[in-house]
């Protein structure tokens, strides 16, 4: 199936270039669906809001009077809502660098 991706739903902060997502799997959430007109409409901000919501609230979890935060190892690797931790992560690395540009 075909979807449209609305230009403020691809990542966070606007992207001026999307050329270099262009042929890379990602991960979307389907924000409309009509069957009769054969209409999808997806996000790939709403995960990457996802994401960055559960990193922020484990770290919030994490952090200890006077200690150091940071969650390490196998939080990395394990599999939630169907998305691969380390995938979002790529995604995370790729907002920054184009947040950069």
């Amino acid at each position: 199936a075909v979807a449209f991706l609305p230009g403020s739903q691809v990542d966070i902060r606007p992207v001026r270039d999307i050329g270099p997502l262009m042929g890379t799997p990602q991960p979307f959430q389907i924000l409309k669906m009509d069957r009769r007109r054969g209409n999808i409409v997806v996000s790939r901000r709403a995960v990457l809001e996802e994401s960055r919501a559960e990193a922020r609230s484990e770290l919030v979890a994490s952090l200890k009077e006077g200690g150091r935060g940071g969650s390490q190892g196998k939080d990395r690797h394990r599999a939630r809502n169907g998305l691969v931790v380390a995938q979002v992560a790529l995604a995370l690395v790729l907002a920054r660098i184009l947040r950069q540009k």
